[in-house]
């Protein structure tokens, strides 16, 4: 187990042991969750003290804290603040009519974002097209921050938690977030990504390219590479993907297998496989190269016992090797060669024999 592995693992026995906790009146309190920055904290605590549960009623929460009206703009822009932080004056939030509803929805929370983070102060213009140097750099960051508080906001973490604990696949969760909460898929995709169960890969997909790609916590697989076609994908630690189907996007999640079948058949031992395997890499890259697998290698299957299962122990050096390509080129190199799979079953063979 890494250092990594261990604080994450403690991280989470800790918040299970919180959230086990009764309070003073015996009810149990909100899930805690851990949350990065800031203005996620600040979206969590509003969501807290208001009692809100999805469908949060984004309309209702921004006209009890600003004038809200909805405008036809005569630029393509989403949103307008004024008078944020302003002594005296109410902030004014102006918002497009021409947005459909869940883009709305997202809209404004993100202005709820700009009236509730501190520092968000003046007027800000939410247009699709962020500015990208000098002073516009902070407004790109403010823009960033009132998206990570809609998200909070919308879908809140505690609520996610609790879905994913119950959700038996990611897809099943992405699926239930973007119905109740009324998120658009993009959102309910990052947030299954998040906070779904290990053993999870997701990719956003456009016209046959990977456009987005992402894996849930404690899952070992790398995703796929963005801009990789979706037919050369290969998952082979997983089973098929279970795909939803957006406004011309999909998307993939594919679930890890418990264990792959041990293909039967003689091997020679594992350090011979990868000497050969090395003979097809220029001789001044094969050192660094072998240490590389073998590190790769050695620390995905050491996850299972020795003496495990050897079903178990050989998915997990497949699970390890999964979207190499882009890596190390001759680690890359090494990956794709038609021994490697081989390299690994008898690594496994190994490991479960000792």
């Amino acid at each position: 187990m890494t250092t990594y592995e261990f604080k994450s693992g403690l991280r989470l026995a800790l918040m299970k042991l919180e959230n086990s906790l009764s309070s003073r009146d015996g009810s149990l309190p909100n899930p805690i969750v851990d949350l990065r920055y800031p203005e996620e904290r600040m979206a969590a605590r509003l969501v807290e003290r208001l009692g809100l549960a999805p469908p949060i009623d984004v309309e209702k929460l921004c006209n009890s804290l600003a004038d809200l009206s909805f405008r036809t703009f005569p630029i393509d822009i989403d949103g307008l603040c004024l008078d944020l932080k302003i002594p005296g004056k109410r902030p004014k939030v102006w918002v497009s009519k021409a947005m459909p509803p869940v883009r709305r929805r997202f809209t404004l929370a993100h202005e709820i974002g700009h009236i509730i983070i501190p520092w968000h102060r003046g007027t800000i213009i939410d247009d699709i097209e962020a500015p990208s140097s000098g002073e516009k750099n902070k407004y790109r960051e403010m823009e960033a921050e009132a998206n990570r508080f809609a998200a909070e906001l919308l879908m809140p973490s505690a609520w996610a938690t609790g879905l994913a604990e119950r959700a038996d696949h990611a897809a099943g969760l992405m699926h239930t977030l973007h119905q109740i909460a009324q998120v658009s898929f993009p959102a309910a995709f990052l947030k299954t990504a998040k906070f779904g169960r290990p053993g999870f890969v997701g990719a956003e997909v456009r016209n046959g390219l990977i456009v987005r790609s992402q894996r849930t916590p404690g899952t070992y697989s790398l995703p796929p590479e963005v801009n990789a076609s979706i037919e050369h994908v290969k998952m082979e630690a997983a089973y098929e993907p279970r795909i939803l189907h957006g406004t011309e996007v999909l998307y993939y999640w594919w679930q890890m297998r418990e264990d792959l079948a041990d293909p039967g058949g003689d091997l020679p031992d594992w350090r011979k496989i990868l000497d050969g395997i090395l003979t097809e890499i220029p001789a001044e890259y094969r050192y660094k190269t072998r240490a590389s697998v073998n590190a790769m290698i050695g620390l995905a299957i050491g996850r299972e016992p020795k003496g495990g299962d050897v079903g178990r122990i050989y998915r997990r050096g497949i699970e390890a090797a999964h979207n190499r390509e882009n890596q190390n080129k001759w680690v890359a190199r090494a990956v794709s060669h038609h021994e490697f799979k081989n390299y690994i079953l008898a690594r496994a063979r190994d490991r479960a024999n000792q």
